[in-house]
């Protein structure tokens, strides 16, 4: 935790580490230990399935008193029901798009993880919504371009990936 010095607002540094849920039930407790040991005090960990996994990470992350930020994907749990992902391009995946975000779904996960956290003494430091938005590998809303290739402003965006990306922001917000 460090003291932001242009406000009075806390910023929390930290490191990420995705996927740790998948990995052996040694490995996760070893990966704890281990950042503990390297004097990591925040993570930001994916939401990932099966949950009893995933709150096995969360015990030994409250172990070794390493706060978290828990990152939850777009993924077919949060979106509308029949949501298809948009077709990668052998670099980057195919994604789900956060204008197909389904906020009923995504507020029943929400209470599925605040449940299943609740009675931990897990330091849960923020809850994160996507990752990377404005990013085609993250967002099936924005187009799949080139190496290199980006766009500076929303505007420049064609459509209709633009009005998509738009449409997610605005759920996104709610």
């Amino acid at each position: 935790r460090r003291q932001h010095p242009a406000s009075d607002n806390v910023v929390i540094v930290g490191i990420n580490r995705t996927n740790l849920a998948w990995e052996p039930a040694e490995i996760r407790k070893a990966t704890m230990e281990a950042m503990r040991s390297a004097g990591i005090r925040a993570v930001r960990l994916s939401w990932r399935e099966p949950a009893e996994s995933m709150l096995d990470v969360l015990d030994h992350a409250a172990a070794n008193d390493i706060a978290v930020l828990i990152e939850i994907p777009i993924g077919k749990q949060i979106v509308r029901e029949g949501a298809t992902q948009r077709l990668g391009n052998g670099r980057l995946g195919p994604r789900y798009r956060l204008s197909d975000l389904d906020l009923e779904r995504f507020q029943s996960l929400l209470e599925d993880i605040t449940d299943a956290v609740a009675g931990r003494s897990l330091r849960v430091v923020a809850l994160q919504l996507g990752n990377e938005i404005n990013w085609a590998d993250f967002n099936g809303d924005l187009p799949l371009l080139d190496p290199g290739e980006g766009f500076e402003h929303v505007e420049d965006l064609p459509e209709p990936h633009r009005e998509a990306f738009e449409r997610g922001l605005r759920l996104y917000a709610r």
